[in-house]
């Protein structure tokens, strides 16, 4: 069987309540083994053929397909039709369940004020069992976004074009990000920066570089990604397997790890000496500037359209792990211009006179 003839087979078997888990076992195992062999449209073709599944009413059936098309996705597939149909498929979930998002939100947050100490996964699973009794679809549906949101973290990862309107329509997801692991993950996929202009100045050396920078989820990954740019000069360049897996590519990790070169500062650090910010590096005044490896790019101050990062002397050695949050975002800094040392000094002058 080829393997559109096998995804057929394997829609019939999940949508058949009496088949056995070694059945879909099996039928899975087949649909591995015929992709391998498959051209990359054919895989893409029976791709679109498991949607009727996410609407199995054996919710782990389901999310099991939405599983199968994540997978397929990460490895390099793709299908602007799962994209539109996922958005939609998601946007009816959260939409039902949002009332009971918002009363748990609510609720919890009103215990907490009163105890602090708390649990907040047992007050949800305990508030969430009480709603249930009134609004049973509503938590079904709270528990669904739980279930099916990796299926849509590996579609706007590797679909990174589809997120302005997947985020736009999806915009809520941001108000649940400390009650819902599917609202959270969403919410820092859809805060990832593409195409943003970036300026870099390197005041160990005196380098700089203007670009664009993509794909990034953290600042650790920002600072690896820069210490892989020869244009800086880093006295030790990250490469590769370390550099592809930072990229995007590959595995996610490499169970390796760095240290890293450079305190990353907002430019007003600026406003202080180039030598004493390179040797004074713990002074308390410029702990406000630092750009935490725990933020994101998102955070970094702007300075007339740029994200401006000013590289300074480390404070202290900050190991870094090489290993990315999303399997399949791809992620870069292009290089439009390599910035001399006038051009530098120019750029240093306009920080140095911003309010």
């Amino acid at each position: 069987m080829n393997i559109i003839s096998v995804s057929n087979q394997l829609v019939q078997i999940f949508q058949d309540e009496n088949s056995s888990e070694e059945k879909i076992d099996e039928i899975i195992q087949l649909f591995k083994a015929r992709v391998n062999k498959a051209k990359k449209e054919e895989v893409e073709t029976a791709l679109n053929l498991l949607f009727p599944l996410f609407y199995l009413k054996d919710i782990d059936r389901a999310s099991l397909a939405s599983l199968i098309c994540g997978n397929l996705l990460e490895q390099g597939y793709s299908s602007k039709t799962l994209a539109a149909f996922f958005l939609k498929f998601y946007k009816e979930l959260f939409t039902k369940a949002e009332p009971s998002l918002r009363f748990l939100k609510e609720r919890i947050e009103i215990i907490k004020a009163e105890n602090e100490d708390a649990d907040e996964y047992e007050l949800k699973e305990i508030l969430g069992l009480e709603r249930q009794e009134f609004y049973p679809e509503e938590i079904e549906a709270v528990n669904a976004l739980e279930k099916f949101y990796r299926c849509g973290i590996a579609i706007f990862s590797s679909m990174p074009e589809e997120i302005p309107i997947a985020k736009k329509q999806l915009l809520g997801i941001f108000e649940y990000t400390e009650l819902s692991e599917a609202c959270y993950w969403f919410a820092e996929l859809f805060s990832v920066l593409f195409n943003q202009p970036v300026l870099v100045i390197n005041t160990v050396n005196n380098t700089g570089i203007v670009g664009e920078m993509s794909g990034i989820v953290d600042n650790v990954q920002l600072q690896l990604l820069l210490m892989g740019l020869r244009e800086l000069k880093p006295k030790r360049r990250l490469r590769g397997m370390s550099l592809v897996v930072m990229s995007g590519k590959g595995e996610q990790t490499n169970n390796k790890s760095t240290t890293g070169l450079w305190n990353l500062n907002n430019y007003g650090i600026l406003k202080h000496s180039i030598n004493d910010i390179n040797i004074n590096v713990n002074t308390r005044d410029y702990i406000k500037y630092w750009i935490w490896g725990e933020g994101k790019p998102s955070d970094i101050a702007d300075f007339v359209g740029y994200k401006v990062i000013i590289l300074s002397s480390p404070a202290y050695a900050r190991i870094l792990a090489i290993g990315r949050t999303f399997q399949a975002l791809k992620a870069e800094i292009t290089i439009k211009k390599t910035l001399n040392n006038s051009e530098i000094s120019e750029w240093i002058q306009k920080f140095q006179s911003a309010p």
